[in-house]
């Protein structure tokens, strides 16, 4: 059975403003992501909860396939990309959140939070960084918050973030 996923790693070249600073620790919030795919042998489905409170990120993840289920917990891996360059066409700068959790999906056992297996928001409008005159220093976003969503006849992906900058988590939905 073949596993499908809308949501990977896109590279880019676009320079950020601050040169390469990781800001993830500056955010808290939560993703949730569900893929499901169908084919002959069955539908596959992978949903997960990523709660982030100051750059660590805590995640919940269930599987299941026609022939294994599995749920389970641990650390994952944020990055949180302020100040791209619009695309083409668009204005503004734009932001990008990329999150991995442990893979449930193997029947041997659960795989620790690798890059290889993450969900992507892409580049989003409102990742504006500004300058602040009086201090010099940069100011970043204080809201980060979207939905993404795709489908076809042979499945479908969706997911949904909310990130603050300085400030208490909002609450997660619950895990899957």
């Amino acid at each position: 059975m073949t596993r499908r996923s809308l949501f990977v790693l896109v590279a880019t070249t676009s320079p950020v403003v601050f040169q390469g600073e990781s800001i993830h620790h500056l955010y808290s919030g939560y993703i949730t992501w569900t893929n499901t795919s169908t084919d002959a042998d069955g539908t596959v489905t992978e949903a997960a909860t990523a709660v982030v409170t100051g750059g660590v990120v805590n995640c919940d993840v269930a599987f299941s396939s026609p022939s294994h289920s599995a749920k389970t917990n641990g650390s994952g891996l944020i990055s949180v990309v302020v100040g791209l360059r619009p695309d083409q066409g668009t204005t503004g700068q734009s932001y990008q959140i990329r999150v991995a959790c442990p893979d449930a999906e193997y029947s041997n056992g659960i795989r620790p939070a690798k890059w290889s297996h993450q969900m992507d928001t892409y580049r989003q409008p409102g990742g504006d960084v500004r300058m602040d005159p009086q201090t010099g220093k940069q100011v970043y976003p204080d809201v980060l918050k979207g939905t993404l969503t795709d489908g076809d006849a042979n499945g479908s992906s969706s997911m949904t973030w909310s990130f603050c900058r300085g400030c208490k988590a909002p609450p997660a939905p619950p895990p899957p």
